[in-house]
């Protein structure tokens, strides 16, 4: 939770006071300086978490679909300024709703949980983890080149793979990812690319599954064309 409430209305507090110094009083000088800045801070903090919790998503603590916008604009102009790659994911929970109806939602709930601290850790910034609804969550992230971009992907196969072991129940994930400027300039763009690639890869994980019964082993597939080839070569792959 930020501070920017808790300044600005204590700065405010501070020049009223300032005012108020007109009056001949040196007792009534440090009352009122004292009075003004709890007061200030009381009220700038309420301003603040009220802020944070409109923007937090209560079951999981990432970021809600209302800072998507906000954190792409920030990243895009840090990936301009350090000729980093800005890559958008979207991440969708396979089979959430058999979990749900198998188990309960206290079950599918605890599943959003375990996913969102996932994601956190794989990529390391809380605040680039965005739930965009349902079980659906995007992740909106700088890589210094493409070979990050990969090591991330495939630590994600392992810790979904590695989570799923602990539970009772197969957890997997379809994730499709786009990136900025070659895919699109804007986040609508490059959401919409990136949720295309994300479902063809559910529908091919879905095919290779009743085929083989077997989990692919790698289901983070996006538009660029290297990694187009890196997965020409693998059997279990989606066609992009």
């Amino acid at each position: 939770m930020g501070y920017l409430g808790r300044g600005i209305i204590t700065i405010v507090a501070i020049l009223c006071t300032i005012i108020f110094l007109t009056v001949d009083d040196d007792i009534v000088h440090i009352v009122l300086l004292i009075s003004s800045m709890v007061i200030a801070w009381i009220m700038g903090f309420y301003y603040d978490r009220v802020k944070y919790i409109s923007e937090i998503d209560t079951l999981t603590g990432v970021r809600n679909r209302r800072n998507a916008n906000k954190v792409f604009t920030r990243l895009r102009r840090q990936a301009s300024r350090k000729s980093l790659l800005l890559v958008v994911f979207v991440v969708d929970v396979n089979n959430f709703k058999s979990i749900n109806d198998n188990f309960d939602h206290h079950a599918g709930d605890s599943v959003l949980r375990l996913i969102s601290e996932l994601l956190v850790d794989v990529f390391r910034i809380r605040n680039h983890v965005i739930r965009w609804g349902g079980d659906e969550f995007i992740v909106i992230h700088t890589f210094q080149n493409d070979e990050k971009l990969q090591e991330a992907c495939n630590l994600l196969h392992e810790q979904t793979d590695s989570l799923s072991q602990q539970l009772t129940f197969d957890i997997s994930l379809s994730v499709g990812f786009s990136m900025f400027s070659k895919d699109g300039d804007n986040l609508e763009d490059l959401m919409g690319k990136a949720d295309k690639e994300m479902y063809a890869n559910k529908v091919a994980q879905k095919r290779i599954e009743k085929i083989s019964n077997l989990k692919p082993p790698y289901y983070c597939s996006g538009a660029d064309a290297e990694w187009k080839s890196m997965l020409q070569g693998n059997p279990y792959s989606t066609e992009i």
